[in-house]
């Protein structure tokens, strides 16, 4: 029987999830015992018992883990990436994509104005900062960062999220930003907290405010004032690729060595009001291209679109060339395989499953139209 000691910290999506991956790997071992590691609690008695261990090394007690288990020969997986450590694998989410994911989806949005909340000092949000920066930066855009100080992190982390150590100066600095304005945050948890703020200052929420969170943490996400945007980092595969690299490690059929950091990809954004705007004028086009947002599943027409702009036909198409370079039913088709595109990465529904979602009631015509579009068939796509 091996055990495995594993960190836990289910205080968030994140460590819920990332624990469920690591279940779901140790299930397939029948020799595999998992055992609860407390964080900044963990010696040298309890290491000595473990065949390997998946934690986050961080700050002091990081190191001293470090060193205790390098003592013993113990294989270690670390899921924070601090720093590079030698002898220990490093796996951790993607931040250069979360960065560029934001990015991207914010400019397509038609925002202006970009802001950042975050929580200087940890690796994550450091990080997922730097790649946002750099890739609105290689679009010629800049970003208003906020981040509160180190010291106060494990207050904002650790506690519920209506407990706001930094609310005055966050406050302040929400006041000061243009509007409208699209915020990405470290994490749902701060987002949460970003929200509250903006609301109770006056402001409206997506409007004024399009903020955007990772985590998918769905106890804050879905039951925010306003339900939240968040990009879902794949904490399940997270775990359950660390456990791999772990087995890996104790059965010897891996060199522990310093190496780079395997990283998971993102599984994409999973959309709500938070982010339910388009800030493009005039107004009326605005609110007609939400329409075609939240009804693709429902087969949008462009006569639909004309309908509900209470213009006529040629206004509205004159419009959609001059602000957005293509005809009224090429945004749609657009949009239809973007939201296709994102269902086959993200989920495992059924081809005819993902043609309704997006609007088709034919699922070969669907699939047609799909390759027409990307050169290449929805199942090439899932699988590549």
């Amino acid at each position: 029987m091996k055990n495995i000691g594993v960190e836990v910290a289910p205080e968030h999506a994140f460590g819920r999830q990332f624990l469920e991956g690591v279940a779901a790997y140790a299930a397939t071992k029948n020799e595999w015992r998992l055992c609860s590691v407390p964080h900044n609690r963990t010696n040298r008695a309890l290491l000595s018992q473990l065949d390997g261990l998946i934690l986050r090394l961080m700050g002091p007690s990081g190191n001293q883990i470090e060193n205790a288990a390098h003592g013993i020969g113990l294989p270690v997986v670390d899921i924070y990436g601090e720093r590079p450590r030698a002898g220990v694998a490093q796996i951790h989410g993607d931040y250069e994509a979360l960065g560029r994911i934001a990015a991207d989806f914010f400019v397509s949005r038609g925002f202006s104005n970009f802001g950042w909340c975050g929580i200087d000092g940890l690796v994550f949000s450091d990080e997922t900062h730097a790649h946002y920066r750099k890739s609105l930066a290689a679009k010629g855009l800049e970003i208003q960062s906020y981040r509160c100080p180190k010291d106060l992190a494990e207050k904002i982390v650790y506690t519920v999220p209506d407990r706001i150590p930094d609310a005055r100066t966050l406050r302040k600095w929400l006041r000061s930003l243009p509007k409208p304005i699209a915020v990405f945050c470290c994490n749902d948890h701060r987002a949460y907290q970003v929200m509250n703020i903006a609301l109770n200052e006056g402001f409206d929420v997506p409007h004024d405010i399009a903020i955007l969170g990772v985590d998918n943490d769905t106890m804050i996400c879905a039951y925010a004032q306003v339900p939240l945007s968040s990009i879902d980092p794949d904490a399940e595969r997270i775990g359950f690729s660390a456990a791999r690299l772990l087995h890996a490690l104790v059965e010897r059929r891996a060199v522990r060595r310093m190496h780079r950091p395997m990283l998971v990809p993102p599984k994409g954004i999973v959309e709500r009001k938070s982010t339910a705007h388009i800030p493009i004028d005039p107004p009326w086009l605005s609110s007609v291209l939400m329409e075609i947002e939240t009804n693709l599943s429902n087969g949008i027409a462009p006569c639909d679109i004309v309908r509900a702009s209470g213009l006529s036909a040629t206004s509205v198409e004159r419009t959609f060339r001059g602000k957005l370079g293509v005809s009224v039913i090429d945004y749609i088709t657009r949009k239809r395989m973007e939201r296709a595109k994102q269902l086959l990465k993200t989920t495992s529904l059924l081809t005819k499953e993902i043609a309704f979602a997006c609007g088709y009631r034919s699922s070969q015509y669907f699939c047609r139209a799909f390759k027409s579009y990307y050169g290449k068939s929805p199942k090439s796509q899932a699988l590549g």
